[in-house]
C-alpha cells in the first residue's frame, strides 16, 4: 500500500479513529526516535551557525513575533 493509499484511506475513518491513529503513530518509537534525531540536527546547525557568529539581535527576534 503506498503512503497515498493510506491517506485516502484514513480520510474515510471517523474523526475520533483519524485521531487515536495520528497520536499512535506520534507516540511509536520509531516516529519518536526520528523526531528526536531531527531535532538533534537542528539544535546542532543552530549551535554551528551561533560558533560562526551568525546570531539575530534579542530585539529583532521579538520584533518580528510580535508582527506575527
Amino acid at each position: 500500500m503506498t503512503v497515498e493509499e493510506i491517506k485516502a484511506e484514513t480520510a474515510k475513518l471517523p474523526p475520533g479513529d483519524r485521531f487515536a491513529l495520528a497520536d499512535w503513530i506520534v507516540e511509536s518509537d520509531d516516529i519518536r526516535d526520528l523526531r528526536r534525531e531531527k531535532l538533534i540536527g537542528e539544535l546542532q546547525r543552530g549551535v554551528e551557525q551561533a560558533d560562526r557568529g551568525e546570531l539575530i539581535e534579542a530585539d529583532t527576534v521579538f520584533a518580528r513575533l510580535r508582527r506575527k
